[in-house]
C-alpha cells in the first residue's frame, strides 16, 4: 500500500523508539468516519475485455 519508498521502510527500520508502523485505515472506513451522512455502497466490477 505505502510502496518500497514509503515511512515505515526508510525510518521506522532504524527507529526502534517509533514503534513499529502508522495506522491505515481502508477508504471506506475512513470515508465513513468523516462523513457518516452520506450514504455509501459498492458495486460489482467487470474487468477489461479488450484493449483499445
Amino acid at each position: 500500500m505505502f510502496g518500497c519508498y514509503s515511512f515505515p521502510n526508510h525510518v521506522l527500520a532504524d527507529r526502534d523508539d517509533l514503534g513499529d508502523g502508522v495506522e491505515a485505515v481502508s477508504l471506506r472506513t475512513a470515508l465513513t468516519e468523516e462523513l457518516p451522512s452520506v450514504r455509501s455502497g459498492t458495486r460489482r466490477s467487470y474487468g477489461i475485455t479488450r484493449w483499445l
